[in-house]
């Protein structure tokens, strides 16, 4: 459903911040990782959303065979299926059908078609047929079902057969658990080659996880998937020989790990390759060159890369100055949460770096990054700000900013006292003036009987006239009258039409709210394709339930390919942003190594924290996982959810 809550964003005056050099994050060093596949620790949660919770976890699709798009060839493929009884036709048309490739997707004949190749023992397909039962790709999950294909498919030698049996066995899926035989198997298609086996078992080995933990065979393994043309396990090989774990400390064997894994586009990878830059580690010291790497990881989607980008352009450090990328790449991180890009986009707000300067969006800026811990914006909210006594000498002389900044001084009683009545005063005047940030305020006031009585009608004129000159919130805000019909008579297409201009300067929930609209058919005729466009758009500009709900898109395949590594991306990021329901969603991946390598103390970790926020089916997962843990993985995990929650705030 559309967002209907007015933004109550903080106005107040001018603050006047110190420069802090530091907030940059222009000299960070190389990422030190752990050789495990996961993503930086989760930021404590900002204004946490609740929402329905997941109750059915779609999984991965089976591997997808090449993309037909020639009507000609889909025809061709139908005849040999059918009248030539070819298994393989069968096969590649029944992959293409499940997961709706090139074509409408219909599990059900897809699946008809894959049982007839495997009934003439074409291993492909009784490999697909057991994957899809095992992740209810389709079809519900049957692990019996499952069992038999990947058992078969696994004794007859083949290693995706033999990956699979090794998962159903340490999970206990349809037979008992041995994660003995579990390891076993996963040995057999790691020495075939099979890439996430490989990796598997190198996390496994540096765990202790059912082998014997030893940081050797972990970067022996390792070595083999990143040969393999493992991005991640090329990654946490340069992490280890830049450590000297399990290999021998070489920063140039860690600068050439990491460059390989940076080149297949992995973020973190490209992130370290600019600190090597940066520092002359491994390589000789290029500004030049680190700042390139930081671009290739900020357009991978690293918040750490972006904030870096952001400060370097916005400073003119090693290049000349870019404001308006500078402030594209810091909002990109900031929607990650990035305290220090929150930071410097206040700093240009305040300052009217290649923008108009606008102090109530600094302020915003601001208090955000001083939540999340960054002392240079708690010290920028606390400064003393323009002398009070030449602001009330302004206010009174009729200057519409100097009435604006008393008004909202009093509003919020800083320092001075709260008074409502002058507030609301002081903020009609300026309003009258036709200051934006004041029409704004008092239609918020009007609407809300805050230092004055409830007018919905003149908080909607209000409103309206901000709006007309470009003032997001307040298009935003008009919207959602039009929307709710207080003040206004009731008009979905006008309520679409001002979230579309809101949309337009990179309000999320604006973003967020169209794509609702079209999901419902309210304002606009139902489209379920578009209502995806609007919900990436929201999700990217750090709407943290779009993103929740951009991870179910892609975790489901709604209106897009199936791909569980974007979808476990966008659940990390709300769950970053306070989504109690993507914790809980993460500590299945983490457990099912479902776009991430599997995880157990991960997985551990995740469902602790949903389940600290009142989710039962979290304490119930979290204690049917411990079943599976190693003594010291439990010991590890619960130390690490303890000192998680000891954290203040």
């Amino acid at each position: 459903e559309p967002q209907t809550e007015a933004v109550t964003k903080p106005i107040v005056e001018k603050p006047k911040p110190e420069p802090v050099q530091s907030a940059a994050k222009t000299n960070a060093t190389a990422v030190s990782v752990a050789p495990k596949t996961v993503t930086p620790r989760p930021a404590e949660a900002v204004s946490p959303q609740r929402s329905d919770f997941p109750t059915n976890l779609l999984a991965k699709a089976t591997p997808p065979a090449p993309s037909i798009q020639d009507k000609a060839r889909m025809a061709e493929l139908r005849k040999q299926a059918s009248e030539s009884n070819d298994p393989k036709a069968q096969f590649e048309l029944g992959t293409l059908l499940v997961n709706g490739r090139g074509v409408p997707r219909d599990p059900t004949e897809g699946i008809k078609l894959l049982e007839k190749a495997a009934a003439q023992d074409f291993v492909p397909a009784q490999s697909a047929l057991g994957s899809i039962y095992l992740d209810g790709n389709g079809v519900p999950r049957d692990y019996d079902k499952a069992l038999t294909w990947v058992t078969k498919v696994a004794n007859q030698g083949f290693s995706e057969g033999q990956y699979n049996l090794s998962v159903m066995l340490a999970r206990g899926y349809a037979t008992n658990a041995n994660r003995k035989l579990a390891v076993q198997w996963l040995k057999k298609a790691a020495n075939q080659n099979h890439v996430k086996a490989a990796t598997e078992l190198a996390i496994r080995h540096h765990h202790g996880d059912g082998v014997p933990a030893d940081s050797t065979t972990s970067a022996d393994w390792h070595r083999k998937a990143a040969e393999l043309g493992s991005a991640e396990s090329a990654f946490l090989l340069g992490a280890m020989a830049y450590e000297g774990r399990g290999v021998a400390k070489d920063l140039t064997k860690a600068v050439e790990w990491t460059r390989r894994s940076a080149e297949k586009n992995h973020s973190e990878a490209a992130f370290n390759m600019a600190a090597f830059y940066t520092h002359g580690e491994g390589v000789p010291k290029d500004m030049a060159k680190a700042i390139e790497w930081h671009r290739r990881s900020a357009k991978a989607g690293y918040s750490k890369a972006q904030a870096a980008l952001g400060s370097y352009l916005l400073t003119g450090k090693h290049g000349a100055k870019d404001f308006a990328e500078a402030r594209k790449w810091l909002t990109l991180a900031a929607a990650q949460h990035d305290k220090d890009a929150m930071y410097n986009l206040g700093l240009i707000r305040d300052r009217g770096l290649g923008v108009k300067q606008d102090y109530a969006e600094a302020f915003k800026w601001y208090r955000r990054a001083a939540l999340l811990g960054s002392v240079a914006a708690a010290k920028a909210i606390e400064a003393p700000g323009e002398d009070l006594s030449d602001l009330k000498k302004n206010a009174a002389a009729g200057v519409a900013q100097a009435q604006y900044n008393l008004g909202s001084l009093l509003f919020i009683g800083k320092r001075i006292d709260t008074d409502l009545k002058e507030a609301t005063r002081l903020t009609r005047l300026a309003a009258e003036q036709g200051h934006s940030g004041a029409q704004l305020s008092l239609g918020l006031a009007l609407e809300n009987g805050h230092g004055v009585e409830t007018n919905q009608i003149e908080a909607a004129q209000w409103l309206l006239k901000a709006a007309e000159q470009g003032n997001p919130d307040a298009q935003f805000n008009l919207g959602v009258k039009y929307l709710t019909g207080r003040g206004v008579k009731q008009d979905e297409s006008q309520a679409f039409d001002w979230f579309r201009q809101a949309s337009a300067q990179d309000m999320a929930r604006a973003s967020y709210n169209i794509g609702a609209l079209f999901e419902a058919g309210k304002g606009v005729p139902k489209n379920t394709k578009e209502a995806s466009k609007w919900l990436l758009k929201a999700a990217h500009e750090g709407h943290v339930h779009a993103q929740y709900n951009a991870g179910s898109m892609f975790y489901d395949g709604q209106d897009v390919d199936p791909d569980f590594e974007v979808a476990f991306q966008w659940f990390l990021k709300a769950a970053r942003g306070g989504s109690i329901q993507a914790r809980y969603q993460l500590g299945f991946m983490f457990a099912r190594g479902e776009g991430v390598a599997r995880d157990l103390v991960e997985s551990y970790i995740w469902f602790d924290m949903a389940a600290a926020e009142g989710v039962r089916e979290a304490a119930r997962a979290k204690n049917t996982l411990t079943m599976e843990m190693s003594p010291s993985q439990l010991a590890e995990a619960i130390k690490r959810a303890n000192r998680l929650k000891s954290r203040p705030g």
